[in-house]
């Protein structure tokens, strides 16, 4: 792209400041740049000012730029400096001068200009480049300073450029902390250099001559001279000698240094902008008036597929393609006469046909005149940010793993609803559903066997619904479903049941299947509830009654569930305290051997007893115990207790017995259990071989490998390991196998049937045989009638416990019975 110097018809000069403004007007310092009109009548002329001049006057720029230098001087700062401001343009090499402006209320504002000529390769002006800084509050000072010495050596070594006081024979006498700073040296080694030090050799002849003119008397023009720095570096600066006289004698030179380098640099930097805007990424364009292209860059090659030269003459508005969107050139117009440039959206359209989305901003370039002489266009190809910011969109508003609606967006779908359902009147629901077990999974199989199960699941709940309702995952394998436009809540019975079976079938994966169910609760707008957070809250509660009920099915939300949530906050809070209020106590059922009918050992069964409630069931504060953390300490006091019972009965010499103690799986979870029970083994005397340690299936698939190791190690130590409710779980073998057991309790479920049920009798005989073959004892619970105990006799069966022989009882009951020599069955063969 071309950024030489353009003429208008009239003649008149546009430098390259003025389309690169935005370069200048980002400087901190004063910029104002003439023309060289010096022998002309009116003088030169202003060409651009940059926005801190503008605002140092109070002005906008445009009102500045075009006046003759001698009227602005005039206006705005007084004849005397317009005086002095002509004097030093005139002599065509820098100078420094300070510019004295008094403001409507009287009060002085300073300006330090530095003014640099530019010349043409011929020797001419060309244009004038002053930079200056507002040293009015400098100047203020110094003239409140004016009558103390203290003061004025304050300033002196405050001021940011360096002075230096030299002797009339070049002796340094003194200089500010500006120069100890530039050179990296104090006072002391200052004055151990000698004026050829400080200047550059080339140089060094021509300051010389320039002191000695000081040095007599006279005040020469400021000289461009390079010296020292602290890097040992050689910069451009602009030296002023002034003699100071006093009582008609010459006693010190006074040499005051301003540094050139920003000045150099803003040439530079007017270079590399020019050579930037030419490389940008965007595409960028000059257009005459009438919008006819003179100039592009690479990047509009790049973009739009045409060559610079095959597009010049032409108008870039060919390149907006036919769109609604479209902005109109009226609009476009009518915004770059009230604000000077216009930006916004449009569509364009490449060579080769094909339209993309482009950020376009449009600049008006002016002359002296306000006269508009050019349009500087920049535009730049965004489809890919659109494909990206879409996708972002999308995530935002989706699950990353199933693709579907996540929480936020479910959450809109409902107020929508809610909206829709006021006008149409047609009630709507909300189905929450929870996968039951599906922690396990994660656990045995991995977390991509989980993610994998996850999509399927988020499949088959897409494919149950109807188009027009909505499904999404709330969170972990939390699904939220939004049934609209029903006639009664049968209709959202009849997909929850729709749902439950699709889950049903054997989610199939490479190498194996999965089964899963859900637990689902729903509730209906507006019956249970107007707000989109009550309708949320109400549906998740009908849920939690749904799992708790015995999951795979599902719940509405009633009144009644509140209650129940309540009633469970009351009871969390009661069981908080019944350790301490010494609430619980242990019963004990004895475990009987079936070959002897004699007690053989006794499990621990913990009762809660409310002052007020009287007993409450296990089956109701344990679950909440498990899920306020609260089994943890209940379970510790449970072993401890149930240990010094069985410790005290041997202390009254009945024969020893095993006491067993269901662990929960929150124990297994938290660090250091082997410890504890070694700590409660000895502190309450009992031998590890009378202890045994009750475990579910379950437990041990949350985390097979550590449960493994510390089942491994209380074994060690001799305590044995019983798998509690065998038959209920997954049943798996491999466990049986893997794990140190001991023990296999076959749950009360199976006893119930046997010997009637052939299902119960083929299940308990497999359990019973399975045991034996891996080395295993075969406790069986629940025995009530003598028909069960038979059975179990017969299939091999070595233990069991039950009503046919006790039912749990205190421990002093218990002691009665290990005293007893008879057993607690008949023997019959």
């Amino acid at each position: 792209m071309d950024y030489h110097v353009q003429r208008t018809e009239d003649g008149e000069t546009i430098g390259p400041q003025v389309i690169l403004d935005k370069v200048l007007n980002a400087l901190p310092d004063i910029v104002v740049i003439t023309d060289g009109g010096i022998g002309t009548d009116s003088g030169p002329r202003i060409e651009f000012v940059n926005q801190a001049f503008g605002e140092f006057l109070g002005k906008h720029p445009q009102d500045i730029v075009g006046l003759p230098v001698s009227q602005f001087l005039k206006s705005y700062f007084g004849d005397a400096t317009r005086t002095r401001f002509r004097t030093l343009i005139t002599q065509g090499s820098p100078a420094q001068t300070r510019l004295v402006r008094t403001q409507d209320d009287g009060a002085k504002q300073y300006v330090e200009f530095h003014v640099v000529p530019i010349l043409d390769p011929h020797g001419q002006l060309k244009h004038m480049i002053g930079v200056g800084r507002d040293v009015t509050q400098q100047c203020d000072a110094l003239a409140k300073a004016v009558e103390s010495e203290a003061y004025y050596r304050a300033i002196f070594d405050q001021s940011p450029h360096p002075v230096m006081i030299f002797s009339p024979a070049g002796e340094i006498l003194s200089c500010n902390q500006a120069v100890l700073d530039r050179l990296g040296i104090n006072m002391h080694e200052l004055r151990k250099k000698s004026f050829a030090e400080l200047v550059h050799p080339s140089d060094l002849q021509a300051s010389f001559e320039h002191f000695k003119e000081a040095a007599c008397g006279k005040t020469p023009a400021p000289l461009v001279a390079r010296g020292r720095n602290r890097d040992g570096e050689y910069v451009e600066a602009a030296i002023t000698d002034v003699p100071i006289v006093l009582d008609g004698k010459i006693v010190a030179v006074v040499a005051m240094m301003n540094d050139l380098t920003q000045l150099r640099r803003l040439e530079e930097r007017l270079r590399l902008s020019a050579n930037a805007l030419a490389n940008i990424a965007e595409a960028a364009v000059i257009t005459t008036p009438d919008l006819s292209v003179i100039s592009a860059n690479r990047a509009f090659t790049s973009i739009t597929g045409y060559m610079e030269a095959e597009f010049v003459g032409r108008s870039p508005l060919e390149l907006w393609a036919d769109d609604a969107d479209q902005p109109s050139t009226e609009e476009v117009r009518l915004a770059i006469e009230r604000d000077g440039y216009w930006q916004g959206e449009t569509k364009n359209r490449r060579k080769s046909g094909e339209t993309y989305p482009s950020l376009t901003a449009i600049s008006a370039v002016r002359d002296q005149q306000d006269r508009i002489t050019h349009f500087v266009g920049v535009f730049s190809d965004v489809s890919k940010f659109k494909a990206y910011e879409e996708r972002l969109e999308h995530l935002a508003h989706h699950d990353s793993l199933t693709n579907l609606p996540n929480r936020a967006m479910f959450e809109c779908h409902v107020n929508t609803a809610i909206s829709r359902s006021k006008r149409n009147g047609k009630p709507f629901a909300l189905m929450f559903l929870d996968l039951d077990q599906f922690k396990a999974v994660n656990d045995s199989l991995g977390h991509r066997a989980g993610d994998e199960l996850l999509r399927s699941v988020a499949k088959r709940l897409s494919e149950s619904l109807r188009g027009t309702d909505v499904v999404a995952r709330l969170g972990g394998d939390e699904f939220g479903m939004l049934l609209g436009d029903l006639t009664s809540s049968t209709d959202a019975a009849r997909v929850a049941e729709k749902v439950l079976t699709a889950l049903s079938t054997p989610h199939l994966q490479p190498s194996y299947e999965l089964f899963t169910s859900a637990s689902v609760g729903l509730a209906i707008y507006p019956d249970d509830g107007e707000e989109p957070l009550t309708l949320l809250k109400n549906a998740d509660a009908a849920m939690y009654l749904a799992k708790k009920e015995g999951r795979n099915t599902y719940r509405f939300f009633s009144a009644d569930i509140n209650a129940k949530a309540h009633e469970y906050l009351v009871l969390a809070n009661n069981l908080r305290h019944a350790l301490e209020r010494n609430e619980f106590h242990l019963l004990f059922q004895p475990v009987v051997d079936l070959s002897t009918g004699r007690i053989i050992g006794a499990e621990a069964l913990l009762r809660w007893t409310h002052p007020e409630s009287g007993l409450v069931s296990p089956a109701t504060f344990i679950p909440i115990a498990e899920t306020t953390g609260l089994i943890g300490v209940i379970g510790e006091w449970v072993l401890y207790e149930a240990c010094r019972q069985a410790t005290q009965w041997q202390r009254l010499g009945h024969p020893p017995v095993r006491v067993a103690v269901n662990l929960s799986a929150r124990q297994f979870r938290e660090p250091g259990l082997v410890e504890k029970i070694e700590a409660v083994l000895a502190e309450t005397g009992l031998a590890p071989q009378w202890l045994e340690l009750e475990i579910t299936e379950t437990m041990m698939m949350e985390n097979p490998e550590r449960v493994k190791t510390i089942l491994g190690e209380l074994h060690a130590r001799g305590i044995s390991i019983a798998i509690d409710d065998f038959g209920t779980g997954y049943s798996s073998l491999s466990y049986l196998k893997a794990f140190p057991c001991d023990f296999v309790k076959i749950d009360r479920s199976f006893i119930d049937g046997v010997p009637k049920d052939q299902n119960d009798i083929t299940i308990t005989e497999t359990v019973i045989g399975m045991a034996q073959r891996l080395g295993m004892r075969v406790i069986a619970e629940g025995i009530e009638t003598s028909e069960q105990l038979e059975f179990l006799r017969r299939g091999g069966c070595e233990e069991g416990q039950g009503f046919l022989f006790s039912k749990p009882l205190p421990p002093g009951q218990i002691a009665k019975l290990l005293g007893q020599t008879h057993s607690l069955f008949p023997l019959t063969r």
